[in-house]
């Protein structure tokens, strides 16, 4: 559907504590994280890309993206937290 040969911005990702949710939630576009890069999906490719959507689509598109990206960082912390560290069974 969408390539890096787009406009969209590939990034080297240098910073790996940094959660799916903030870089999506700090981005006005759409942002996929894999283990090497990081792909910006922009308005402009996206309405390039499906010329029957609009601005809105894409704003819907967006809030839903930063609400899954929100519901997997709450999972993830609240499954953290009930990590046992091996050592404390001791």
């Amino acid at each position: 559907m969408f390539s890096a040969k787009n406009k969209s911005e590939v990034t080297k990702v240098q910073n790996y504590r940094k959660s799916d949710y903030a870089i999506n939630k700090s981005s006005p576009n759409i942002v996929y994280r894999f283990h090497n890069e990081i792909i910006e999906i922009t308005l402009e490719d996206y309405l390039k890309e499906n010329p029957d959507k609009t601005e809105h689509d894409f704003a819907e598109l967006k809030a839903l993206s930063d609400q899954i990206y929100y519901e997997q960082d709450r999972a993830e912390s609240a499954q953290t937290r009930k990590d046992v560290s091996i050592h404390g069974l001791e």
